[in-house]
């Protein structure tokens, strides 16, 4: 970096936070933000959405009523065959259980929480316990 350039400069791109609108990221996976913002998700999880016509949600969102109105009319006219859960985060796998009931799409992926023997969460407290 020379003395004429910021950080900023070289990567504004990075500043600026994702659309809350669904966003193409390839020809067959398209993505929506939750509107979750804080220290943890930065601008929001993701939910991705992959297929065309039958498709796959990974990681569904938390549950956020706009966050599922906003993925139903992602896939309006296509079918939600799989919800995907890469793990049980608060972020990442409430949405599901609504999503399930709104589309009939079976869920797989990561088990329920099980806390430890000791009743504790370990050091990580952000699971979902539903």
């Amino acid at each position: 970096m020379t003395h004429d350039e910021s950080e900023a400069d070289l990567v504004p791109a990075s500043r600026e936070p994702p659309p809350r609108a669904v966003t193409r990221v390839s020809p067959l996976v398209r993505r929506l933000v939750a509107p979750n913002a804080s220290p943890f998700t930065f601008n929001g999880a993701c939910t991705y959405i992959v297929g065309q016509g039958r498709v796959a949600i990974v990681d569904p969102g938390p549950a956020d009523d706009s966050h599922l109105a906003a993925l139903l009319a992602a896939t309006d006219g296509e079918q939600v065959d799989a919800i995907l859960i890469t793990h049980t985060h608060r972020d990442h796998s409430p949405g599901a259980k609504k999503l399930r009931a709104a589309t009939g799409a079976r869920v797989i992926g990561a088990a329920p929480f099980v806390a430890r023997g000791d009743g504790s969460a370990g050091l990580d407290t952000a699971h979902d316990r539903d």
